[in-house]
């Protein structure tokens, strides 16, 4: 109760319980406007923060004539600070010797549960730098690493101001356990159950396998860094406390990893505005002399035969409700992504175009000048025929049922198509994604069939 007394006799305004999420950034940017625009005002304005709201109100402050110095955290600063000219950007961490209250005492002694608790956003730090020099050091001096070889890296790359403070950060590394050091050889190695050490490598690893399977799958030279964004975002094994959290903090590590030689980032012409510039990311070949983890678990054949399966039902129907020849696809791609087990549905593509089952191409987009990639069925395909038939002869099954009035169940329609259980899975489930059988409420495993739905219209037509 006292601190707020305390903090006024230090002449610290504080500000408490204000509605709005940046209540506190409001405040500051209210106070530095106005005290810009008062006489005598100060030529210099510090503002402790890389938060990139405030990248405005420093322009407005060097149109007023003021030199303008940020102070922020090295991997937690937003990179639109770090693009702006007109600001003078510096870090804590190299001009001030902060510790956090846990880094005071020797946490590994006692285990990493304190650490797991009090961590609630992973973000990128000095220590996750640390721990990916290390490893590209690792490489190079094939494991023989001394605190003189890694103080050297540091700063050399850019981790740290000077040399002193690499030594210090080092030193701390050890003394907090994500660095254990041999006295008697004078070798220093990570530790692999830390913390700090598994996240960075699972994070790291997890971009990059996303990135390399992309440029594999696709055969391209890059990744758009807002498709990237939307791959890692969709990544369910990339969990943990504070890990994956939103878009910000999958740029920011994106970034970092960047920074940090894991990834490339240049800007290219859009391939349809080339005066306008995107950002890309692809893979150095630095990189993959790494020990990359791949975390996805590989794809079976027959989850990749399933998701041809739905990709060939979703197009054909898709293009004849809509009379188009051709289906956008990235939406079929997130109409099916409830099952796509990691690559699936991209394995699936590059299988039914290498059958040539689809043709994948851009398309004019009636509702957009740009064109669209999209995906579209070669109805002279052996293997289309086959799933359309199949499809055919499901659904006239179900008309049959329909039309004596029993009731669709799983047993019911076994009884007539003699599918095997694992067939039967697949078709109701794709007839339920498709809108063609519906639940009945109140009665688990009964469905009532859409008999004006389009598809279901033309086959009981034939």
């Amino acid at each position: 109760d006292d601190v707020p007394s305390r903090l006024a006799m230090e002449s610290v305004d504080p500000v408490f319980s204000l509605p709005g999420k940046n209540s506190a950034d409001l405040r500051i940017a209210k106070d530095v406007l106005a005290e810009s625009a008062a006489p005598n005002s100060p030529e210099i304005v510090i503002i402790a923060s890389g938060d990139r709201d405030f990248n405005d109100i420093y322009n407005t402050l060097r149109a007023r004539g003021k030199r303008v110095v940020v102070w922020g955290v090295r991997g937690s600063t937003s990179r639109i600070l770090e693009n702006n000219p007109s600001i003078k950007l510096e870090y804590f961490d190299e001009f001030a010797l902060f510790r956090r209250h846990k880094d005071l005492g020797d946490i590994f002694e006692g285990g990493y549960e304190e650490f797991e608790e009090e961590e609630n956003d992973f973000r990128p730090s000095q220590w996750s730098s640390l721990v990916l020099q290390f490893d590209y050091l690792k490489v190079s001096q094939k494991g023989k690493i001394t605190s003189d070889t890694l103080a050297r890296r540091l700063e050399a790359v850019g981790t740290t101001a000077n040399y002193d403070r690499a030594v210090d950060l080092i030193e701390q590394a050890i003394q907090i356990g994500i660095l254990k050091e041999n006295r008697r050889s004078g070798m220093i190695d990570l530790r692999e159950e830390h913390p700090i050490v598994s996240r960075t490598h699972q994070i790291r690893d997890h971009i990059v396998t996303r990135v390399s399977n992309t440029l594999s799958v696709r055969s391209w030279d890059y990744v758009n860094y807002g498709f990237l964004l939307k791959g890692i975002a969709m990544d369910d094994q990339l969990a943990g406390i504070g890990i994956n959290i939103d878009d910000n903090w999958r740029s920011e590590w994106i970034d970092f990893l960047v920074r940090e030689g894991v990834l490339e980032r240049e800007l290219i012409p859009h391939r349809h505005n080339p005066d306008d510039l995107v950002p890309v990311i692809s893979v150095p070949e630095a990189a993959s002399q790494l020990n990359i983890t791949t975390h996805e678990e590989p794809v079976s054949q027959s989850a990749i035969e399933n998701m041809a399966y739905r990709v060939i039902v979703s197009v054909e129907q898709f293009t004849s409700f809509r009379k188009f020849v051709w289906c956008p696809l990235g939406s079929l791609h997130k109409r099916l992504r409830p099952f796509d087990d990691s690559t699936a549905f991209q394995q699936a593509v590059e299988m039914l175009e290498s059958e040539n089952a689809v043709l994948i191409s851009e398309y004019s987009n009636p509702q957009s000048n740009f064109l669209t990639k999209g995906v579209s069925l070669l109805s002279d395909s052996p293997l289309v025929k086959k799933v359309i038939s199949e499809r055919n002869r499901f659904i006239q099954v179900l008309l049959k049922l329909y039309e004596q009035r029993q009731l669709i169940t799983s047993a019911s329609i076994e009884g007539m198509t003699g599918l095997s259980e694992h067939e039967m899975d697949l078709w109701i489930s794709i007839m339920q994604l498709e809108n063609v059988l519906n639940t009945v409420p109140g009665q688990p495993g009964v469905y009532s069939l859409f008999r004006t739905h389009h598809t279901v219209s033309i086959v009981a037509d034939d």
